[in-house]
C-alpha cells in the first residue's frame, strides 16, 4: 500500500515538473519508466519477504510438530486377561481373610473387644 502511494505521489510530481517547465517528451517518459521499474522492485523485494517469513513460520511449525510427535508417548496399553484379573482377586481376598482372621484372634474368638481388656484383681481395689 505505501509502495502504490509513494509511486503515485513520485509520477504526479513528475507530470507537475513536466507541465511547469515545458518539458515534453522523451525525458518525462524515461523517468515515469524508471519509477514503473523501481516499483517492481519494491514489490518484488516486499513479495521475497513474506514468502522468507512464512517460510520460517512453516519451519517453526514443522519443528512443533516433530518435537512434539517425539515426545509422545506410543507404547500399546495393555488389557489384562480374565485370568489375571481373577487371580489377582483371588490373591487380595485370601489376604484380606488372612487379615481378619489375625485381628478375630487378637480380639478373642467372641469378637468382644472388652473381653481381651484385663480386668482388675478383686485384692487390688
Amino acid at each position: 500500500m505505501a509502495n502504490q502511494r509513494e509511486y503515485a505521489s513520485r509520477r504526479s510530481k513528475i507530470s507537475l515538473m513536466a507541465a511547469a517547465s515545458g518539458t515534453s517528451g522523451l525525458s518525462v517518459d524515461s523517468m515515469v519508466r524508471d519509477l514503473r521499474q523501481q516499483r517492481g522492485r519494491n514489490m518484488n523485494t516486499i513479495i521475497n519477504n513474506q514468502d522468507i517469513e512464512l517460510q520460517g513460520f512453516r519451519n517453526q511449525a514443522e519443528q512443533i510438530r516433530v518435537g512434539t510427535a517425539a515426545r509422545t508417548d506410543n507404547r500399546k496399553i495393555q488389557r489384562p486377561s480374565w485370568a489375571e484379573v481373577g487371580l489377582q482377586t483371588g490373591i487380595a481376598g485370601v489376604q484380606g481373610f488372612a487379615a481378619g482372621k489375625d485381628i478375630q484372634e487378637s480380639l478373642g474368638y467372641g469378637g468382644d473387644p472388652a473381653g481381651t481388656i484385663k480386668k482388675e484383681s478383686p485384692a487390688s481395689e
